[in-house]
């Protein structure tokens, strides 16, 4: 395992601006889905947004809320498998912890670190859990290219699946760090949920699945037997045009069919993570949901841990205090 330690200092409000003059040309951008999955269609819009967080943030690449650490690291010598370890400073090193393994969407790159470890993990994440955010391979520099090749969307360029990628980073993680193995979830949204939904039916390590505004395409998924028993918490805009609301719901019924724990969550202003939908109160209620139910005995009845309306105004304050 190689790393490298990130300096600290509060730059949240860099983000909160860039994700205010971005939300809506990020909106507007359009995932085609092919034989080949994802595939974007004009990557102008990107480059415009990207441009835009450069302007904000280049010159504090480094600086990360004082509130987290963050290592980057390597699974091993392979320089392919990269990934941001994420940790509360306040959180208790020796005891267990949960973690959070995220797959960014949209390019899945490593410039979704200010947006992980300075709003997700600050904001979205508990203390006791350390969050691993993977870096996606450039298989190809392409503009259609499959950002995270799995088992269901293969590419033949890519050397390893992103499910293989996503078990070497657990147990990269595992030997470091005193993790609760009950407590191993994924997070992932767009353009990765497709991995998150392959993992989650062949890792056993993978005890819940927060998937957000994503694909449920049930035919490439085949056999769902292995469904059962596991906990997904789905979270979905109605008006999302990219990955329609109806695959959502699609996927809560049949993955309850094959056994699954599953609760939707629906918010308004479809495809993204739109301002003032207080996500990350979503998200920390997912994971305190799937923390739940496996600490329950099995067969307990996970309909009866609520997640709350779209009313605690938490996140909003606290992005602009910050």
């Amino acid at each position: 395992m190689n790393k490298r330690m990130w300096s600290a200092s509060t730059v949240l409000k860099n983000w909160t601006v860039w994700k205010s003059r971005t939300t809506d040309n990020l909106s507007q951008v359009r995932y085609r889905w092919t034989s080949r999955g994802f595939q974007q269609p004009d990557m102008s819009l990107i480059r415009f947004s990207l441009g835009l967080f450069f302007l904000v943030t280049c010159s504090h690449a480094a600086d990360i809320s004082s509130e987290v650490s963050v290592q980057q690291r390597m699974v091993g010598t392979n320089t392919n498998q990269e990934y941001f370890l994420i940790e509360h400073k306040s959180g208790a090193a020796d005891r267990a912890r949960g973690l959070i393994l995220i797959l960014p969407g949209g390019t899945g790159s490593a410039d979704f670190l200010p947006f992980c470890a300075n709003v997700l993990a600050v904001y979205g994440f508990p203390e006791d859990f350390v969050a691993a955010q993977l870096i996606a391979p450039q298989w190809s520099t392409k503009k259609n290219r499959v950002v995270w090749p799995s088992k269901i969307f293969p590419d033949r360029r890519s050397k390893f699946s992103s499910e293989q990628f996503l078990a070497a980073v657990i147990k990269d993680v595992c030997s470091s760090r005193n993790i609760d193995g009950r407590f191993i979830f994924t997070l992932g949204w767009s353009s990765s949920g497709h991995v998150l939904y392959s993992a989650s039916i062949s890792d056993p390590n993978v005890r819940g699945s927060i998937i957000v505004m994503s694909r449920f395409l049930r035919k490439r998924l085949g056999n769902l037997d292995q469904a059962a028993g596991k906990n997904y918490f789905l979270y979905h805009s109605p008006e999302d045009r990219v990955c329609p609301f109806s695959e959502a719901q699609l996927a809560e019924r049949i993955l309850k069919e094959h056994g699954a724990n599953v609760k939707l969550v629906s918010y308004r202003g479809g495809h993204g993570y739109v301002p003032n939908i207080f996500y990350c109160d979503r998200i920390k209620e997912g994971i305190l949901w799937l923390m739940k139910i496996n600490t329950q005995p099995k067969g307990g009845a996970s309909e009866r841990l609520p997640i709350s309306s779209e009313t605690n105004r938490t996140s909003a304050t606290d992005l602009r205090r910050r």
